[in-house]
């Protein structure tokens, strides 16, 4: 061998070790890319089955679609069924009953005429005398057995207090008829507990719905936020997005939110993208003039317009969701819950 080639042998062997290395280490990030993606998908999976159980367990007997609220008219009475005659309201004398009255009004008497005697009643005579009889047996004496109290009528179709037992932090549930969200609502201490946790607490990148930290559990917030992930099937808040189209808000423009104290309707009137890094999510407006700008600023960026009427002291239901338009993008769907439970 030459020193030529000797020097060549030098150089290739510099060069291999390089490339070697390079080799080991993008196969090494290939196979943990891989195990990622394997293990978030198993997760996934459980995620989405976890979820099938809780929602098969808990809705059992809950009615499937939201009722939409039925416009009743104020200004008119409500007609009478055939065996129940209208009546006049109480302390509502009808005409007839007026008339009669002042017909047997008494005219004062003149003055100076002397009171009329009052006639005692004729003494019963001996024939109209009732005679006891001493073979009668008196009737039994029935006394009216207490009147049974009725038991509570449950303010909420869910058990919260049997969901409670598995899931401690449950605050509520929230569903959209013919969507994938149909979740139980979660609050941490927090807002990253559940972020990567299920509501019984087991370890899932899938997560929770979790209610902002800042908001108070009961839902009397002037705005509750809602957050949860963006997951590419479309689990979670996979699907919020959607109502980037005014066609697929037309088909769900209702939510329905399931409370320890009640369940309500909530009518969706609107839904836009935020920049996360920047907007400040509101719970409670110091006065109207924030209430109005954040209501002009929902309406104003919203994919779609609504004929929802929504005014200061509203009570507002807010779902958020990444979006990846841009950096840090959150797309809200926004909501007005209706004060009249549903029934």
């Amino acid at each position: 061998m030459t020193p030529r080639d000797d020097q060549f042998g030098d150089e290739r062997g510099t060069i291999r070790l390089p490339v070697a290395c390079l080799l080991a280490v993008c196969l090494a990030g290939a196979l943990y890319l891989g195990y990622c993606g394997v293990t978030g998908y198993l997760e996934q999976r459980a995620g989405t089955r976890y979820y099938g159980a809780l929602a098969g367990e808990v809705l059992a007997n809950v009615p499937t679609a939201a009722p939409v609220p039925t416009p009743v008219p104020t200004d008119a009475p409500p007609p009478a069924t055939p065996d129940e005659p209208q009546s006049a309201t109480p302390c509502e004398a009808t005409a007839d009953e007026a008339d009669a009255r002042e017909d047997v009004t008494e005219a004062p008497a003149p003055e100076g005429t002397p009171e009329p005697t009052p006639t005692p009643a004729p003494a019963p005579t001996p024939a109209a005398t009732a005679t006891a009889d001493p073979t009668d047996t008196p009737a039994p004496t029935v006394s009216a057995a207490p009147a049974a109290t009725p038991e509570p009528t449950p303010r909420s179709a869910i058990d919260f207090d049997a969901l409670r037992e598995t899931c401690p932090d449950v605050m509520g549930w929230v569903r959209i008829e013919g969507t994938k969200i149909d979740y139980p609502i979660v609050q941490g201490e927090d807002n990253l507990f559940y972020l990567k946790h299920l509501p019984d607490g087991t370890a899932n990148e899938a997560g929770s719905i979790m209610m902002d930290c800042a908001n108070h559990p009961d839902f009397t917030d002037d705005v509750t936020i809602l957050h949860g992930h963006h997951m590419r099937s479309g689990a979670m808040f996979g699907d919020l997005d959607l109502y980037k189209s005014a066609d697929y808000y037309a088909e769900h423009p209702m939510m329905r939110l399931f409370t320890p104290d009640g369940d309500y309707d909530v009518a969706i009137f609107a839904a836009y993208s935020v920049d996360g890094a920047t907007f400040a999510y509101p719970t409670v407006f110091t006065g109207r003039a924030g209430f109005d700008e954040f209501l002009h600023r929902a309406r104003s960026r919203s994919c779609f317009t609504t004929d929802v009427e929504v005014g200061y002291g509203d009570r507002i239901l807010m779902l958020s969701t990444c979006a990846y338009s841009y950096e840090n993008e959150r797309f809200l769907v926004v909501g007005k819950i209706l004060e009249n439970e549903a029934e």
